[in-house]
């Protein structure tokens, strides 16, 4: 009973397991139909799609022909050939331009070849403006006195001791210089006439044409900007007060004014003007902002006012900062 309870197991087993093998085997038979469903559908696409391209270039290659026929093209009406040579005639404007959009037309429409270039829709250029740089100036100028060795040789001579010639007016000044470089004027608010241009502003190609110096002193200036002005005069007095400005005047009426103020610290009487005279230096500097043909002047602010012209020691002079075109 037990032999024949064994027997059955194990024939139950054995079917078992060939009905799994049998539905492994059908599983690979579906999945390898299912792929080559799939390849045969791809193949297809991609010959139709082969297909539908050379169907195009034919064509295109049939419209080109028949564009270009015999049979399409209109006889141009005879001409008569001189004994010297052919003539051409001559292609009226109106055919050759529609000839030309017949063939961007058809060229266009079919399909691009690899390495082909093809012609340009016609149409108007656009002409971007340029962009524009606000271009900015920098100009520079300084001026000195006059009062150099060779000026001072010139203008007073040689030294000779019966006649020094220690002083003398200068009626382009307004005032009195003597050989020792000091200058007065009993003239108030003495526009101070001095000034000449540096010497590096004739010899460097640094733009310089910032002033335009008149006759009595007065500077004009020849752009319209910014100006970082600066002066500088060194005192040498006795007065309570000496005072040195920087005025900016448009149309004769004074704009703006910048000034420096000194005095003596102690004076005594019962001395000697040369004992209690002392050097001291005023110095004026400012931004302004000057249109073109506004002045500026420096001025001695009060009369009998004694200055040093000595060249490094008194001077004037500015810097602009300005756009292009103004």
């Amino acid at each position: 009973m037990a032999q024949t309870y064994s027997n059955c197991c194990k024939d139950s087993r054995a079917e078992l397991l060939a009905v799994k093998r049998v539905n492994i085997f059908l599983t690979a038979v579906s999945c390898m139909a299912c792929f080559v469903s799939i390849v045969m559908c791809v193949f297809t696409a991609h010959l139709y799609f082969k297909l539908v391209n050379i169907s195009d270039i034919h064509t295109h290659a049939q419209t080109k022909v028949t564009v270009n026929s015999p049979s399409n093209i209109q006889e141009e009406p005879s001409v008569d050939i001189p004994e010297d040579g052919y003539e051409a005639p001559l292609l009226d404007s109106s055919d050759a331009k529609l000839d030309t959009i017949i063939k961007r037309s058809v060229r266009n429409k079919a399909p691009k070849l690899k390495g082909e270039k093809r012609d340009k829709k016609p149409g108007k250029r656009r002409h971007c403006p340029k962009p524009q740089h606000n271009e900015t100036i920098i100009a520079a100028a300084h001026y000195t006195t006059y009062m150099t060795d060779d000026f001072v040789r010139q203008r007073f001579g040689p030294i000779n001791l019966t006649n020094p010639n220690f002083c003398q007016g200068f009626p382009e000044w307004r005032g009195t210089a003597c050989r020792t470089r000091i200058f007065q004027s009993p003239e108030p608010r003495l526009v101070l006439n001095t000034f000449k241009a540096a010497d590096w502003m004739r010899q460097s190609d640094v733009d310089s044409g910032l002033f335009e110096k008149l006759d009595n002193g007065t500077f004009i200036a020849k752009r319209s900007g910014l100006y970082l002005l600066y002066a500088q005069v060194l005192l040498y007095d006795v007065q309570r007060r000496q005072a040195v400005g920087i005025i900016h005047k448009k149309e004769g009426y004074t704009v703006n004014s910048m000034r420096c103020m000194e005095s003596v610290d102690y004076n005594d009487p019962n001395l000697d003007v040369s004992v209690n005279s002392k050097y001291k230096s005023c110095s004026v500097t400012g931004v302004l902002y000057i249109n073109q043909g506004e002045a500026v002047e420096v001025q001695l602010l009060y009369p009998n006012t004694q200055i040093d012209l000595t060249e490094d020691a008194t001077y004037f002079g500015g810097i602009l900062f300005a756009k292009k075109g103004h």
